[in-house]
């Protein structure tokens, strides 16, 4: 996913976010550890954990409704790296 993010324009939290998202498989394993790294790592700067945390959770919430299993895992593993 982090292929289709336009990252010289500027991309949105929540664009860096579903990037981040889909930068996982479904067993776990990362495919650009980069951008999952640097937007953990610089996301105080422009949105606090509590909040991506609340985005998060109303991802993974709206994907159950959604019945994304994939979306859901992914999501899952994302926070298991955050954390």
């Amino acid at each position: 996913m982090a292929g289709t993010l336009d990252l010289d324009k500027g991309c949105t939290v929540e664009e860096l976010l579903r990037g981040c998202i889909e930068a996982f498989d479904d067993s776990g394993k990362v495919r650009d550890p980069q951008l999952v790294r640097m937007f953990l790592m610089m996301h105080p700067w422009y949105i606090p954990s509590s909040q991506l945390a609340a985005k998060l959770l109303h991802i993974y919430q709206q994907s159950r409704k959604d019945n994304s299993n994939s979306l859901q895992v992914k999501t899952c593993h994302l926070v298991r790296y955050w954390i």
